[in-house]
């Protein structure tokens, strides 16, 4: 789909950018025609009670492709060797999204909706299809900044950061023709994904001749659990990495070290995830159980 760059540097060490674009992406063939039997736990307030049970999701023949606008407007700031920033704004207006119905949705708006299958008042199993939703907007902002130190004989320390945040994420599912602003919460009572507002990543590069040392910050804010109507904690987990140089250490020739030895740690002081009162116990779909895990990577370029 087309798109529209602007660049402009009114000084050496600013630069202005704006950009507009339209995309779309197709249904794929498993949206269009499959069918796909999961469990789940669902909420059922005719009889109080919290039961696992099967959610067929149905393709849908009819969809339409999903198109968007995009915007993209900010600044990349340079005052001093070795310092930089960098601010974007960023903007989507999706129209047709293709998305999987929610089941608890359903069951939240129709108890008795022809979808749901009940035997004896109890919930057996609800049918759901992929559907184009009428609109998806969204907007928020991306921080980079970044500060590298040289000393001598090649030594450089270099501290970085990155945050995205999430202001809105509005949706018009279709449900009495409303539109909400969902940005924050787990979503699990509509189609969207879980949207904490704020992620972000703060490093340290401690750099010599032949090996690199780096500590990274990862935090992800806390964000609401609509399933059970409480707050879900923030995290913040710290990772490691060595990366020796082996160009420096052994002969492969002339040049720029290009081969890699590498031994990292992700989640160094082994935190658990935020508790979140489902079968698995937390929110899959922003956060990483596996706590603490080592490992080690040796690349080359040649």
């Amino acid at each position: 789909d087309p798109k529209i760059n602007v660049l402009w540097k009114p000084l050496n060490w600013l630069t202005n950018y704006f950009s507009f674009g339209t995309a779309f992406r197709a249904p794929s063939v498993f949206q269009k025609f499959s069918s796909q039997t999961v469990l789940q736990n669902i909420k059922d307030p005719i009889t109080k009670s919290s039961v696992f049970r099967g959610v067929r999701t149905s393709g849908t023949d009819s969809l339409k492709p999903e198109t968007a606008n995009i915007v993209n407007f900010g600044m990349d700031f340079k005052p001093l060797e070795g310092l930089q920033f960098k601010l974007e704004h960023w903007r989507y207006s999706f129209k047709n999204l293709i998305i999987k119905e929610s089941a608890q949705e359903i069951i939240d708006e129709n108890p008795f909706d022809n979808r749901i299958i009940r035997e004896s008042g109890q919930i057996l199993g609800v049918n759901i299809n992929y559907q184009n939703a009428n609109s998806v907007r969204t907007h928020g902002f991306d921080l980079l900044a970044s500060y590298k130190y040289k000393f001598f004989n090649n030594n450089s320390i270099q501290f970085s950061g990155d945050v995205t945040y999430v202001d809105k994420y509005l949706i018009d599912d279709g449900f009495k023709n409303r539109s909400r602003n969902v940005a924050g919460l787990r979503n699990f009572r509509n189609f969207a994904r879980s949207l904490p507002h704020w992620r972000s990543n703060l490093g340290i590069i401690w750099s010599t001749k032949t090996i690199d040392y780096l500590v990274r910050l990862r935090s992800v804010s806390g964000y609401f659990d609509d399933q059970n109507n409480l707050p879900i904690k923030s995290q913040t987990t710290f990772d490691g990495q060595i990366r020796l140089k082996l160009d420096y250490l052994v002969s492969f020739g002339d040049g720029p070290s290009a081969n890699l030895l590498t031994l990292g740690v992700i989640n160094i002081f082994n935190k658990k995830p935020p508790d979140v009162n489902t079968v698995v116990g937390y929110d899959s779909k922003v956060h990483d159980p596996r706590g603490r895990y080592v490992y080690f990577r040796i690349g080359s370029e040649f």
